[in-house]
């Protein structure tokens, strides 16, 4: 047997031929350094080579095993957040649907950051809105009524307050500017105190004083009267305004 050498010039190397019963080389063929090709099944078709992609590229999310459970996920959304309120609704139902899609948990924050900034800004509008409305109907009280505007809206006070305490009511739910300076609602009230005064119901009017009464004083004691600083402070120029007030409105409340 001879040995073939063949030109190395372009990456072949020497082989050793291997010869058949009829002596023909039976030899792989080694040309270039690539891997060798899969030989085909008998009576099929060679298949594929497998390509090495590397590493493969994790869900939406990130590594599978380290995304955290629901209980877990993005909990930071609800801080600040009633329980109860509309927004912990959307932000749960949102967390829940996120966390489904894999979403990582500081995509679902950035979002959802830019959500309550709207909703906060929203609220801030609507909350201005009312204002300007209460602020629009007390100009229109005060263009109707003229100079008996305090005079009326103190009757109204009364009768409210009367009526809160004869049906057991907390006069406190009236107290929304949109209700009181209603000028719908300010003339019914100011009407019903004019019939019940019309009526003889000195009894009603004496009541309604001294609900009144009680109201003021204890706006006074907690600081939310504008006397009550002065009260507090016997330095103040409006102290003796203060005392003499406060001691006006016990005498009333002892009537009944």
């Amino acid at each position: 047997m001879s040995e073939i050498q063949e030109n190395n010039n372009d990456g072949a190397v020497t082989v050793q031929p291997v010869l058949g019963n009829d002596g023909h080389s039976n030899a792989p063929s080694t040309q270039g350094t690539g891997a060798p090709t899969p030989s085909a099944p008998s009576g099929g078709i060679a298949s594929p080579p497998v390509q090495e992609t590397g590493d493969v590229t994790p869900p939406a999310g990130g590594n599978a095993g380290a995304f955290p459970d629901l209980a877990d996920y993005a909990t930071g959304l609800f801080e600040g957040v009633e329980p109860e309120s509309l927004d912990y609704k959307l932000f749960e139902r949102a967390r829940v649907a996120a966390h489904k899609a894999g979403i990582p948990q500081d995509a679902l924050s950035s979002v959802m950051g830019d959500v309550r900034t709207f909703i906060n800004e929203t609220e801030a509008q609507i909350e201005q809105a009312r204002i300007d409305a209460s602020n629009e109907q007390l100009k229109q009280l005060q263009q109707t009524y003229g100079s008996k505007f305090q005079s009326v809206m103190e009757a109204c006070n009364n009768t409210l307050s009367n009526l809160a305490v004869e049906f057991g009511v907390d006069a406190s739910v009236f107290n929304l500017p949109e209700i009181r300076n209603n000028p719908e609602v300010v003339k019914f009230f100011y009407g019903l105190s004019q019939r019940m005064k019309e009526a003889g119901f000195a009894h009603v009017n004496q009541m309604a004083s001294i609900a009144t009464a009680e109201q003021e004083l204890e706006s006074i004691y907690n600081g939310t009267h504008e006397l009550s600083k002065a009260y507090m402070d016997s330095t103040h120029p409006d102290w003796k305004r203060a005392q003499t007030r406060v001691n006006e409105l016990t005498r009333m409340t002892m009537q009944g």
